[in-house]
């Protein structure tokens, strides 16, 4: 296989930057108020998809509704911290 130019003793040459480096968070920080509310998007997905569940034995049903519920209620989300940005 490929032989590599390293010298023993040296620390492994950081072929790819930015990743694994120690320091702040890739994503950037959110506001408690925002983290709240992605919370409450995901519960309000999730009951009526388990509910669905439970009442049709379906699990794709079930998904289905979920995936309906957040990105309606995403997209408003969206939209609301859009205009909460300006």
């Amino acid at each position: 296989m490929g032989k590599s130019n390293r010298q023993p003793g040296q620390p492994p040459s950081n072929r790819y930057p930015g990743r694994n480096q120690p320091g702040r968070k890739q994503m950037p920080e959110r506001s408690r108020g925002q983290q709240t509310r992605l919370w409450i998007l995901s519960l309000c997905g999730a009951v009526p998809g388990a509910i669905v569940v439970s009442l049709t034995q379906s699990f794709w049903t079930g998904a289905a509704v979920f995936l309906g519920v957040v990105i309606v209620l995403g997209f408003i989300l969206y939209q609301y911290e859009k205009r909460k940005q300006q």
